[in-house]
Order: structure tokens, then sequence, then C-alpha cells
């Protein structure tokens, strides 16, 4: 069974995806953008390009909180979180639609389709900063962005400096917008210690991420030597559990595949 649930401005899309997927164009077919867990497929249709992202089959443990619908799908959450953040007027590319296939009530597989963003990714930013380097007025206005998506409530839970894009707006500043949009949480107050968690997340390199802080903490009122030293601390903590989780998960592959 298939189920396709489309923006309204895109319903004249529908048949077109739904060929696109039951047919297997999508293997067989567009441009690819990424492919690991995840597939993510540029297409064009009329004209038109939009992306298409494929999840990676569930775990056991939540194909049967999907398939019992005691949560929804990846695809459906990013489609409904992405409507959410445009209307908190934090910019991600548009929803297009999202499409399950089940068999006998089960998830097998399911897709986000979204509007083509011609924003760019901002780790070659952050992977090259220096405070001489001439981009600081990017992150500057990042910093900028990361407050106010705190401040209206916006907890994204996989905020990786990979899923923030850039784009400079003709008016001499940068304008930003989030994507991997499944994992958020909404209408939230985040303390200054939820904050700085869900900031050590940015992974970039350290002379970028200090800087990003100290940026933060003025637009804050906070002490910038402090909410720095603090986030250092925790993005210690964090990437040294990151790491030994990392190394366990790799010592039972080993052991299961013996």
């Amino acid at each position: 069974m298939i189920r396709i649930k489309t923006n309204p401005k895109y319903t004249h899309l529908e048949p077109y995806l739904r060929q696109l997927i039951l047919s297997g164009q999508f293997n067989n077919g567009g441009e690819v953008l990424y492919d690991k867990r995840n597939t993510v497929k540029l297409f064009t249709e009329n004209g038109m390009q939009f992306v298409v992202k494929r999840f990676g089959r569930p775990s056991f443990f939540n194909l049967l909180v999907y398939s019992a619908h005691i949560r929804k799908s990846k695809a459906e959450r990013a489609f409904r979180h992405a409507t959410r953040l445009r209307q908190l007027e934090i910019d991600t590319p548009e929803e297009i639609a999202f499409i399950e296939i089940r068999k006998r009530g089960i998830l097998e597989v399911c897709y986000f389709v979204s509007a083509y963003s011609d924003y760019c990714p901002l780790s070659p930013i952050t992977e090259n900063f220096t405070q001489e380097s001439g981009k600081r007025p990017i992150l500057d206005m990042l910093s900028g962005f990361l407050y106010t998506m705190h401040s209206v409530g916006v907890h994204h839970k996989d905020l990786h400096i990979g899923n923030i894009l850039y784009k400079e707006n003709g008016s001499g500043g940068y304008d930003f917008q989030i994507i991997d949009t499944n994992r958020m949480k909404f209408g939230v107050f985040l303390t200054q210690r939820q904050r700085l968690i869900n900031l050590q997340r940015l992974s970039c390199p350290a002379t970028a991420y200090l800087y990003i802080l100290e940026q933060y903490a003025r637009i804050a009122h906070i002490d910038p030597e402090y909410l720095q030293l603090k986030g250092a601390f925790t993005r210690l903590i964090y990437e040294f559990r990151r790491y030994y989780r990392h190394k366990l998960k790799n010592q039972c592959r080993k052991i299961l595949h013996k």
C-alpha cells in the first residue's frame, strides 16, 4: 500500500511521484546528492527541480513503533516540521510531499520530497575559518540565526553544521536554511545549558565553533568567555561519549559477524 500526502500547492506532482516510486525510477534515475544510510536524489519534472530523500530501513524497534502508528515516520515528521519551521519564519526548503510504502501494515520504506534549494553547504566555511579569513560576517549572521531559532522554541536535535545551508541575500547579508528536519521539537523554552548542548552538535573545527559561541553570547548578552569555556567543556564531553559509543558499536558488530 502506498500513502502520499502532498502540499496543496503541489498536488499536480502526485501522479508523477507515485510513478517515480512504484516504477522503480527512483533507483535508476535522478542525480545522486547523498548516498549513505539515506539516499538523496535530485529530479526534474516540467522544468521544476525537487529533491527526494529515501530514508534507510528502520531498526526492528522503530519498525514496530512506526507500523503501530505510535510514532510518525521520519518522512512524515520531516514534512510536518518543514511546514512548522516556515510558519515560524525559520527557512527550510519547501515541503512537497511524503510517501510511505507499507506491506500488511508494516512500514517498508518512506520518502520525503522537497523543493530544490540553491543554498550552499556551510561546512567549507567552517572548515577553513580563521579570524582573518574574511568569513566572519557569515558566522556572525549564523549566530543570529541560531539564536533566533532557539528563541522561537525550535530545538533541532541534529544540528550538524552539514544541516545548515547559506546564501548571500544581495543586501550585504546572508540567509540560512535548516535541512534534515525529521528530528525536532517545537514550542520549548531552552535554558542556557540546553542551548549549549544543542550547539555542541555543530561538529565544526574548534576555531569556528568558539567564534560562533562568542557571537551567540554577545547577542544573548552573556559573557563570551564564560560561554566559550562552558561550550568547550560541554563539547569535549560530547565528543568523548560519541567516540566511545562508536567504538562500542563497532565491537558489537564484530561480535555479531563472527
